[in-house]
Formats: structure tokens, C-alpha cells, sequence
């Protein structure tokens, strides 16, 4: 589950001969990747987004939110182990889950929530990604660069890519734990600094309680 395979192609008498390389990775690495794929930013984003319901309600429906994820999770982690038995090889993908798992037609409906889900990711923290970045370029004095519609983004988008494809697996690898701990972190500040001025008895009073006023279509 938290391996990965590389292949190196070598010439012998004219043949061209690949071989796979199996490497074990790390799970610390393939933990952040996790934690940085099924939480992310949303660890900081969630809560701020569902205060407005009152701390009871938006506590019990990301409550119900972690058990559904982590129940899929679980699931999914033994479709994998399953069909790496089945097949014998090291490595499974989730699109290949879902052909083997839920049949031809089922899987193309599948398989095009996938693509739209991360599509939907994708934009949005290309887009965030880019504000950032034109404000940072802002506060640095490069307001030539950031008054260019779309250039903040891509030049985010550039970046990014760029290590992901040119870079080494075990560089990529760090870079993501540093920033899942650059949220860990953020989220444990922010939690730090709000405790000391918190009212709890009115966090948790009934009059402050408002699931159904705050449901936004």
C-alpha cells in the first residue's frame, strides 16, 4: 500500500528489456500523502465554513464526515490488499478497483465522479494556490507580475507541476509532509490562540445553535 514501482528499460543484444523495481517507500510518506489528499486545507476551512450553524451541530456532521471517510478508507485499503492478491501485483489503482469491483457500466459512472471530483480540487487550489501567490508577489513588490489576469496561477500551476514531474519521488515525498505538517501546525496554532479567549459556556450554549438557519443551498 505504501510501495511504489519504477521500471528501467536496458539494452542487451539488441533487446530492449524492462525491468519493474519494486521500492517499499515510507509510511510516514504515504501517510501524509493520505492526510494530504482526504483532509487538506478542508482542516481549516471546514471549520470556519459550518461555525456559523453553532459549534454542536457543524462538531457532530464533521463528526459523521470523519466515520464515513475513514470507514471508505478502510474499505478501499481492502479492495487493495484484495486484489493485489488476486493479481499478484504491487501496486493497485482506484480506477482499476472500480472496474474489477463494480462492472462495466457501474464503473464509468464511477470513474467520471473521480475525474470530477479532482477537476473540482484541482481548480480550486489552483485558484487559491494563485491568489496567494499574486499576494505574496504584492507584498514583495512585484506588482507588474501579479496585475496580469491569470498569470499568478499559472506560474502556481507551473511551480507545482513541475516538481511533481520533474523531481525525484523521495524530494516530492518531502515536500508534501513538510506542508502536511505546515497545516498541522497552522491548525494547532489557531486552536492554541482561540482557547485562551474562548467563551465555552456560550460555544456550547442552545440559543447559539442554529443547524437549520445557517443550511445554504
Amino acid at each position: 500500500m505504501c510501495s511504489n514501482i519504477s521500471y528501467k528499460k536496458s539494452e542487451v543484444n539488441g533487446n530492449i528489456i524492462s525491468k519493474a523495481i519494486h521500492a517499499p517507500g515510507s509510511v510516514t510518506g504515504a501517510a501524509a500523502l493520505i492526510a494530504g489528499t482526504t483532509i487538506g486545507a478542508g482542516v481549516l476551512a471546514l471549520p470556519s465554513a459550518t461555525a456559523p450553524a453553532g459549534f454542536l451541530p457543524s462538531s457532530a456532521a464533521l463528526f459523521i464526515a470523519w466515520a464515513y471517510m475513514t470507514i471508505s478508507g478502510l474499505l478501499i485499503a481492502e479492495l487493495s490488499i484484495n486484489r493485489m492478491g488476486e493479481t499478484g501485483r504491487q501496486g493497485i489503482g482506484l480506477l482499476e478497483l472500480y472496474k474489477s469491483s463494480l462492472g462495466k457500466e457501474l464503473s464509468w459512472i464511477a470513474i467520471s465522479a473521480y475525474f470530477f471530483l479532482h477537476y473540482a480540487v484541482l481548480v480550486a487550489y489552483l485558484s487559491q494556490g494563485g491568489a496567494n501567490l499574486g499576494a505574496a508577489l504584492d507584498s514583495a513588490g512585484l506588482q507588474s507580475i501579479s496585475s496580469i489576469h491569470g498569470l499568478d496561477q499559472f506560474i502556481f500551476a507551473a511551480s507545482a507541476g513541475s516538481l511533481v514531474y520533474f523531481a525525484k519521488p523521495s524530494v516530492v515525498e518531502n515536500v508534501n509532509k513538510t506542508l502536511v505538517l505546515g497545516v498541522i501546525v497552522s491548525f494547532l496554532g489557531i486552536i492554541g490562540l482561540g482557547a485562551g479567549s474562548a467563551d465555552f459556556t456560550a460555544l456550547v450554549a442552545p440559543s447559539n445553535q442554529h443547524p437549520v438557519s445557517h443550511v445554504y443551498v
